[in-house]
């Protein structure tokens, strides 16, 4: 999902789920577990924020899931919530997400080294201020960057190469507590 922004990079795969929340409210909460094939995407989070989509992007029913998914082909699909609520200011928070990656090599990644987005607040190339980004790239590596703006990276955490790999569920959490912020995947912290 993208908040504010059409991106130019996308994800190739699933979505089941992804929630982000603060101690004192989650913010938003999108979940498939609706009807194969279709477009209506909800959040289910006290906010109820509005969600539009772009491209091709829909509920698909996987098997071996009880759930349907958020199906993501590579090719222009997005979901967008409007930009409110994305500050956290001094706040705890958690970013959580369950994804499939069909495919890391694609043609639809516009450079080498390219990423498939899975969450992204502002621009995620870093040319606008005050963005974050969770996202995979080519090489099998999971990153979370937040930009300050186009010259400023504020924080950079990012696995070693060959950690995600295709057909395979993933579940990647991005936690701040206090000063510290960290990557999980599967339940592990992943160490840099």
């Amino acid at each position: 999902f993208y908040v504010d922004w059409e991106p130019s990079y996308y994800h190739n795969g699933y979505i089941d789920e992804i929630k982000i929340s603060t101690k004192t409210a989650t913010r938003l909460h999108i979940k498939s577990d609706t009807t194969d094939g279709s477009i209506i995407f909800t959040d289910l989070s006290p906010k109820s924020h509005t969600i539009s989509r772009g491209g091709n992007v829909h509920h698909k029913t996987v098997a071996g899931l009880a759930d349907s998914t958020i199906s993501f082909d590579g090719s222009g699909d997005w979901l967008n919530v409007p930009a409110k609520d994305w500050d956290f200011g001094e706040e705890d928070f958690t970013i959580e997400c369950s994804f499939y990656v069909e495919t890391l090599a694609n043609t639809w990644l516009p450079k080498p080294g390219a990423v498939g987005l899975i969450a992204s607040v502002g621009d995620a190339s870093g040319v606008a201020d005050n963005g974050w980004a969770l996202a995979y790239n080519e090489a099998g590596a999971i990153y979370f960057v937040v930009h300050k703006n186009e010259t400023t990276t504020v924080v950079a955490l990012a696995s070693g190469d060959d950690i995600i790999h295709e057909d395979t569920w993933y579940t990647v959490a991005v936690v701040r507590e206090g000063e510290e912020i960290c990557l999980w995947l599967n339940g592990q912290k992943i160490k840099w």
